[in-house]
């Protein structure tokens, strides 16, 4: 899945090429941008309060984005890092709940990055990122050219 700033896609083996639109390409474009963590495009963001999070004591602040997208991030009350978010993903299926679990902090250079990225979705099923290192080289421009299969779809 990419958005180069302009449109967002996704290629797969399973459903071909796709112009992402709608609220899948709010949540890409939101994921894209770099100031995201620091909450530059935040409507509003309330605390709810202390709360259990995978047997962290948290804070539990309920988030809305610019574009409407509600969601609650979790806040670790000793150490004061985000280690989750519930929130509802779009997907072409309509709405998917999810819980994002970030744990086991490591720096990089200046960078404080969680290196273990848990994702439990609906159904049991779990998608677990490690994070072993960071490349902090510039991107190669050409990944955001979109591919013929997409191309044919621009109008």
């Amino acid at each position: 899945t990419v958005y180069n700033g302009n449109i967002g896609w996704s290629v797969s083996e399973v459903a071909g090429a796709a112009i992402l639109g709608g609220k899948q390409l709010d949540q890409l474009r939101a994921s894209a941008d770099l100031h995201a963590p620091l909450h530059a495009n935040v409507r509003s963001m309330a605390s709810l309060g202390p709360r259990d999070f995978e047997g962290r004591n948290s804070i539990a602040i309920a988030v809305v984005s610019d574009s409407g997208d509600a969601y609650t991030e979790f806040y670790d009350i000793e150490s004061h890092l985000l280690v989750g978010i519930d929130r509802r993903i779009a997907t072409p299926g309509g709405d998917v709940p999810t819980t994002t679990i970030l744990a086991d902090y490591r720096r990089f250079g200046d960078l404080l990055v969680p290196t273990t990225i848990t994702q439990r979705l609906p159904g049991g099923q779990v998608m677990v990122t490690r994070i072993a290192s960071i490349d902090q080289r510039p991107i190669d421009r050409s990944l955001f050219i979109p591919p013929e299969s997409v191309r044919r779809l621009i109008k």
